[in-house]
């Protein structure tokens, strides 16, 4: 007997949980993830922790952290809330919840382009193009999957956000509809997406704005949403602008900009725009398939004639498109521009081109690559996505080997007084060379080891404190 569509997705999604599940079970603490793991006072980041610093213990500890770190380093609240959290209650945990989050945020890029239907009847092949199709266009973002700051920064809120432009397309595309958020308890709806919508707007500086500004133009041109949705839409503008504010205002980003600029890890002026516009150039060529594909049948479209429903299809690939574009161009004028910042615009030019798909397909318009050739890319995707992911579990899989050795030494460590310097081994090839491996992983491999040979290095005067051992460093090189 034949599995229905529901049954197979469960199981496809299973599994990618499991491979997801496996990339952070083989990932250990990186970095930020040492320095987050204590009570935060007012130092910076890149000074080491003091002997004395005191462990998160307690959602008290958390949130006691979070108001110094507003005020001495950032403003990322929403996010930095999770990774305390998840740091106090064990990886263990997150290794468990951010494979799930991982499998919840495709799921919304499907649902999204999929006119906000929350189901799982689809064709499993789709979610599995979705995946693939992330897969291949993250690289240089592996980490943003596994290192725990890093996906509560980036992961974690993109879910939140998704999960905001979700609700509004349904209202959108569907006005008249008595569900969502509108109903006979609006006020208490109203409360909870004022609420949430300021948790949204407290994310990521790069995303909101824009995501504010389109949506009060959606408001303003539909005629047709029902009052009582409307008002609540309004009210969750209203929110998620409140939480943009606190979180560009932050008292902590200039403090953080002036330390950071004062020790150079940021450059000023034509140095800083041209490194800048370097990083936007290189995510750009990685996606310019998809955006030159997004480009072509959006422009061919404004001859086309669509119904109702396609036109406001259509203004949603517009705006997703240009989300995409706008929050990575506006990173060339930040004083940092990581390369985890094109993360959202990856994710909206994924829902762009899927929903340019999708009115492609329901109005059988001719597709723009032939049969043949559709097919070779298709069976070249698939291989480079099946190779790729064969070797990150292999290179996962050494990390986490080198990671339970350096462990046993650690432990060996601290069972012995009289040790006043533990040495550790550098990785083994080829873990050891960085660039080779991330290439042959699609770019999907984070820098895991991090040790330096000095001693007194933030990195190893941190990791010495969170094991407390006294010191250690990497030997050195020959």
């Amino acid at each position: 007997m034949s599995l229905s569509n529901r049954k197979l997705n469960f199981i496809v999604l299973f599994w990618i949980f499991l491979l997801m599940w496996y990339f952070n079970f083989c990932t250990p603490l990186i970095m930020d993830d040492y320095i987050y793991s204590f009570v935060w006072t007012g130092n910076s980041i890149i000074t080491p922790l003091p002997e004395d610093a005191v462990r998160v213990k307690s959602l008290y500890d958390v949130l006691y952290s979070q108001w110094n770190h507003y005020f001495t380093w950032g403003g990322r609240t929403v996010a930095h809330i999770l990774v305390q959290t998840f740091l106090w209650w064990g990886k263990k945990y997150f290794n468990l919840l951010n494979a799930a989050i991982f499998v919840i945020m495709l799921l919304e890029i499907k649902w999204i382009i999929d006119k906000g239907r929350v189901r799982f009847d689809f064709k499993p092949k789709d979610i599995l193009a979705v995946f693939c199709i992330v897969w291949i266009f993250s690289f240089y973002l592996g980490d943003i999957f596994t290192w725990l700051t890093l996906s509560c920064n980036y992961l974690w809120t993109m879910v939140l956000m998704l999960a905001f432009l979700l609700l509004y397309e349904r209202s959108y595309l569907f006005p008249k509809e008595q569900e969502c958020v509108c109903g006979k308890t609006k006020v208490i709806k109203g409360l909870l997406m004022f609420v949430f919508s300021v948790i949204v707007g407290w994310t990521n500086e790069n995303v909101p704005c824009f995501v504010i500004a389109f949506l009060s133009f959606f408001i303003i041109t539909d005629n047709n949403c029902e009052k009582n949705k409307k008002q609540i839409m309004i009210v969750s503008i209203f929110g998620m602008l409140l939480g943009y504010s606190l979180l560009v205002f932050a008292p902590g980003n200039y403090v953080r900009y002036l330390t950071l600029l004062q020790v150079g890890e940021i450059m000023e002026g034509v140095e800083r725009l041209k490194q800048n516009v370097l990083t936007f150039t290189i995510m750009f060529y990685i996606r310019v398939f998809i955006y030159f594909y997004v480009i072509k049948n959006l422009v061919s479209f404004r001859s086309k004639f669509f119904c109702e429903n396609d036109r406001k299809l259509l203004k949603l690939a517009r705006f997703y498109f240009l989300m995409s574009f706008l929050s990575m161009l506006v990173m060339i004028f930040s004083p940092e521009f990581r390369y985890r910042s094109t993360f959202p615009g990856l994710i909206f030019i994924i829902i762009s081109a899927g929903i340019v798909h999708s009115i492609k397909s329901s109005n059988k318009f001719p597709h723009d690559i032939p049969p043949v050739l559709k097919k070779i890319l298709s069976l070249t995707a698939v291989a480079y996505t099946l190779c790729t992911l064969i070797t990150s579990v292999y290179f996962y899989n050494l990390h986490h080997i080198q990671s339970k050795i350096m462990l046993s030494q650690i432990e060996g460590a601290k069972m012995n007084p009289d040790a006043s310097m533990l040495i550790v081994k550098d990785s083994p090839y080829p873990l050891d060379d960085f660039m080779f491996t991330n290439l042959l992983t699609g770019g999907h491999l984070p820098r895991i080891n991090t040790l330096t040979s000095d001693e007194k290095q933030t990195i190893n005067v941190d990791v010495a404190v969170y094991y407390g051992i006294k010191a250690i460093r990497l030997a050195e090189e020959d």
